[in-house]
């Protein structure tokens, strides 16, 4: 005789539905925790990167004693204070503050600015020399 099959135990409760709550309060716990970190980086951004992109015949507005001030813009706008006339790459901080960093935009005769636009604010970022004249 053979023996009839088994037959399947019956299933248990349906699973629980997911909660939406409890969905939406991860997801916030996730957004609040990742918002500090992103103050954070721009904070570390806006202190140690004084990079503006700005290349020769760009216009800059903001004052070069104030790094953080600075910024490209339209040359005939009324705050565009400096044209860049020239820019020498591979300089440090180093290098711009010496007597031979002062002598970096002679060869750009409208020269009469310079400012370092580097990574850090220590003696040994790195970046370019902006020679810059008055934005007319």
């Amino acid at each position: 005789m053979t023996k009839p099959p088994d037959r399947a135990a019956p299933p248990g409760p349906p699973p629980h539905p997911k909660s939406t709550k409890r969905t939406l309060v991860i997801m916030v716990s996730v957004v609040l925790g990742i918002a500090p970190l992103g103050l954070v980086a721009l904070f570390v951004y806006t202190r140690f990167f004084t990079l503006t992109g700005a290349q020769v015949g760009d216009c800059l507005a903001g004052d070069i004693d104030k790094p953080y001030s600075i910024e490209i813009t339209d040359c005939g706008a009324a705050d565009a204070n400096y044209r860049v006339v020239g820019r020498v790459e591979d300089k440090s901080m180093v290098e711009f503050e010496s007597k031979a960093g002062k002598k970096t935009c002679a060869p750009f005769k409208d020269a009469e600015f310079l400012y370092f636009e580097g990574f850090g604010d220590d003696a040994a970022a790195s970046g370019a020399i902006l020679c810059l004249s008055k934005a007319s």
